[in-house]
């Protein structure tokens, strides 16, 4: 999960998804070990702490986020994922659909209600293929063609 926080304060995009994936990875191999072992009872209970464990998480991320925004005076623009759960095999299929994205954007927005930051929601379709600073839909140049063209428009300020 990358965040990118307001369109004139650009850098390195954070990935903040890696201790939620930890978590969901090491409790999948212990559910595992004890469903071979038969203990249900253990089970339960590890899924509880598990649970608590990516909420703790996962309000982490939200305020980290929203704490960004704030320090920016930005906007939060949070894109709709309905097609990331696609079918690509099972590992990776367990990873993806591990992460709570539901949950993460309810928290990104009540934390963010709370300190009067506006948060949209922003439809991924032609995302990459639009310019960021005015909206124009170009076809980019592939990586390949020795002439770059520049959107001028995007130059003013």
């Amino acid at each position: 999960m990358g965040s990118r926080v307001g369109a004139r304060h650009r850098r390195r995009l954070k990935f903040y998804g890696k201790r939620v994936r930890e978590a969901r990875g090491r409790y999948f191999w212990l559910r595992r070990k004890l469903g071979r072992e038969k203990k249900l009872r253990a089970i339960k209970k590890i899924g509880d702490k598990e649970r608590r464990v990516v909420s703790d998480e996962l309000h982490k991320v939200a305020k980290d986020i929203v704490d960004e925004a704030e320090r920016h005076d930005a906007v939060i623009a949070i894109g709709d994922l309905k097609g990331v759960r696609k079918n690509k095999g099972r590992k990776v299929n367990r990873k993806v659909n591990s992460m709570p994205l539901y949950r993460l954007k309810e928290y990104i927005r009540y934390k963010a209600f709370e300190r009067g930051i506006l948060v949209i929601e922003v439809p991924e379709y032609n995302t990459s293929k639009q310019c960021s600073r005015c909206g124009s839909l170009r076809t980019k140049p592939s990586q390949s063609s020795s002439a770059r063209t520049v959107d001028t428009r995007s130059m003013r300020m």
